[in-house]
């Protein structure tokens, strides 16, 4: 084996191994659904963790995502008791959108995908930063909307590596601070790998990212769509060409109307949080659970540290294939 084929392997198992840890976490902590109208106001991207504190992304009505809302827009309730919350628009300076058209499909296909992708890249403002994957493999980003341009005009079809393959080894890329929001442009030309959908599943929630999906064509009928809804995406579906402006304009809306709230709540942890938006006589509502019932929180202990010793491992094979590199050199 090859030291380059080494250090593949050894990044598939630490990619396993971190699918790992973060599936064991999901499992201890269970997700409580939110109650929110897809064409109303959205919770997504729930956090927790902090004791006193509820973080999480709201995602606004269309008629209010082109306008710039501000706290004063946002009313939190916890059991009648108005809490004080910090808002930020997630489209000033605080959001990436990463572009992945799935180059496993023939050229007339590929077009039709970046015809999206340049589409959205008009639809953005420049407040957002707008990139695509520089290789197949999600290994690096570009750098700026202008590399992202230039990238998207020399792709080719690639079938050596997945879109969704991609997209998951790329979500462990720093930064960690700001939202990422990848969208796949595909025509589902090719079959998704399952282990590839569930560590996609995986990775994106807990690293502050969501998916949005277009796909063209009416036979597309893929995991990922059920994904991206559930990282607080949307999935939408053209039956041709026609569609793709507004389907590319239905996502630069939500992504525009995305605000991050951090709301101090001091009632107790069984009592639902509601959240309000009311601006230009546009009301919507949505709330969430705060608490998670205590047999969930302890019966899965043992995960963590199951979890944590397939890190352990991970690291010994790669400290073992570094060992025999390095007495194959001695050797030559």
């Amino acid at each position: 084996m090859t030291w380059r084929a080494s250090r593949l392997v050894v990044r598939r198992f630490a990619l396993a191994a971190l699918v790992a840890i973060l599936a064991c976490l999901h499992a201890a902590v269970p997700a409580f659904a939110d109650n929110a109208d897809l064409h109303g106001l959205r919770l997504v991207s729930i956090d927790r963790t902090t004791p006193g504190q509820l973080h999480m992304v709201a995602v606004v009505p269309p008629s209010l995502a082109h306008v710039g809302l501000t706290a004063h827009d946002f009313i939190v309730h916890q059991g009648g008791q108005a809490l004080a919350a910090q808002v930020t628009r997630l489209a000033n300076r605080g959001l990436q959108v990463v572009l992945v058209p799935d180059r496993a499909v023939n050229q007339a296909d590929l077009d039709l995908e970046l015809a999206a992708s340049i589409e959205l890249v008009h639809l953005l403002p420049d407040s957002i930063g707008v990139y695509t994957l520089r290789d197949a493999y999600g290994s690096a980003l570009t750098s700026g909307r202008l590399p992202t341009m230039r990238t998207l005009g020399g792709l080719r079809p690639e079938r050596q590596a997945t879109a969704i393959s991609a997209i998951a080894a790329s979500t462990t890329a720093p930064p960690f601070s700001i939202r990422r929001a990848y969208v796949l442009m595909t025509t589902c030309a090719q079959q998704d790998s399952p282990t590839d959908d569930a560590q996609l599943k995986t990775l994106l929630s807990p690293q502050n990212q969501q998916l949005d999906v277009i796909a063209i064509g009416g036979a597309c009928n893929r995991p990922v769509s059920s994904i991206a809804q559930g990282s607080g995406g949307s999935a939408l579906t053209v039956d041709s060409a026609q569609g793709l402006a507004a389907a590319a304009d239905q996502i630069s809306t939500e992504l525009l109307g995305e605000y991050r709230i951090v709301v101090a709540t001091h009632a107790p942890a069984s009592t639902p949080v509601t959240l309000e938006v009311a601006a230009l006589q546009v009301k919507a509502l949505a709330s969430t659970q705060l608490s998670v019932p205590t047999e969930h929180r302890t019966s899965r202990g043992w995960l963590v540290p199951v979890a944590i010793a397939a890190l352990l491992v991970v690291a010994a094979t790669a400290v073992a294939l570094g060992v025999r590199r390095s007495r194959i050199a001695s050797f030559s």
